[in-house]
């Protein structure tokens, strides 16, 4: 495996005072219900399910079916990745009803993978690490992040909630 390319940061929304914004601990989640989108790997559910077994996760169809199950109080909690829950609060006009739990996230390194079996399998991840790192110390790196998130990232919402 490379080294990360990017990081996904997965986080906890809720409604503003129900006291979730606070909790600092999976346990917290005890008794809730926590929605989260679809098309998250099945290991990633899972894996999810198992760290809150007192909490009843359900599936929403989008970002913003999540969203809209919170601000009509049929969630306690929405998971989900923190660049696109902070879009579904400003596109469904929920600031200071539903806040980020500031405490309590994961971070999911995105790396390029390499087929063990490829002769050539360290000369490549070498290659991307030191392209990777050129990258990084020019600040070219964080310019094509920043440009493609600016430019994909809310129509991706867009379009996963326009399929919805």
């Amino acid at each position: 495996f490379s080294e990360p390319f990017y990081e996904i940061v997965d986080g906890y929304f809720s409604r503003t005072g129900t006291g979730y914004e606070n909790v600092t601990r999976p346990a917290g989640f005890d008794g809730t219900t926590i929605c989260r989108p679809e098309g998250q790997s099945a290991a990633g559910q899972a894996a999810f399910a198992a760290g809150h077994p007192n909490a009843t996760v359900i599936s929403g169809a989008t970002p913003e079916a999540c969203f809209n199950h919170l601000a009509r109080g049929q969630v306690d909690v929405v998971a989900v990745e923190t660049r696109i829950g902070t879009h579904m609060i400003e596109t469904l006009g929920l600031q200071g009803q539903v806040v980020e739990n500031k405490h309590l996230f994961e971070i999911h390194p995105l790396r390029v993978a390499v087929p063990a079996a490829n002769p050539k399998a360290n000369e490549i991840i070498e290659a991307l690490n030191r392209g990777l790192k050129a990258m990084l110390q020019s600040g070219e790196w964080d310019s094509i992040i920043s440009d493609s998130l600016m430019k994909s990232g809310p129509k991706q919402a867009n379009q996963r909630s326009r399929n919805s």
